[in-house]
């Protein structure tokens, strides 16, 4: 095997990767500006109003900051809770190959759609919308080598 990991999915990169693809988009910068004027208006007005309406800058300060991050991790948990547990994944020239309670499969390259890599982690995609993820605390120092090995391999056994 020329890499060999631990295969761990985690709720905090499931989190990790909603919460990147929503702050780099027209959502995540409709986010910004809404919690921004939220705090602007709370500073200009929070000492002159009502409770009520000190509850609604609150409400409307927590939306973004608190709630949508939590929804998401609590929807991350969901989805980590019903992956298996204990497998290992290993890389070669042959392919991808995954290990389960000592049950092995290989995941030809020609099979393999792509890669995408962010600050924290590798998402290696396969065929039928399947995926790997794989974080830095998982791969160290290998990171941007088995990109590279990756990369190189794409496309390979494709007519």
């Amino acid at each position: 095997m020329k890499y060999e990991f631990p295969y761990v999915t985690r709720a905090k990169d499931l989190w990790m990767i909603s919460m990147y693809n929503i702050y780099h988009s027209m959502a995540g910068v409709t986010n910004v500006i809404f919690t921004v004027a939220m705090i602007l208006l709370s500073i200009r007005y929070f000492s002159q109003v009502d409770v009520i309406l000190k509850i609604l800058l609150l409400l409307g300060l927590s939306i973004f900051t608190l709630v949508q991050p939590t929804l998401i991790y609590l929807r991350a948990k969901k989805q980590v809770d019903g992956l298996p547990k204990g497998m290992r994944i290993g890389l070669d020239d042959k392919g991808i190959h995954v290990e389960k309670n000592g049950q092995r499969s290989i995941l030809r390259w020609s099979k393999v759609q792509g890669i995408k890599r962010y600050p924290f982690l590798l998402i290696i995609f396969a065929s039928g919308g399947q995926g790997y993820i794989l974080s830095n605390e998982t791969l160290g120092k290998e990171k941007e080598a088995l990109y590279s090995f990756v990369k190189s391999h794409l496309g390979k056994g494709r007519n």
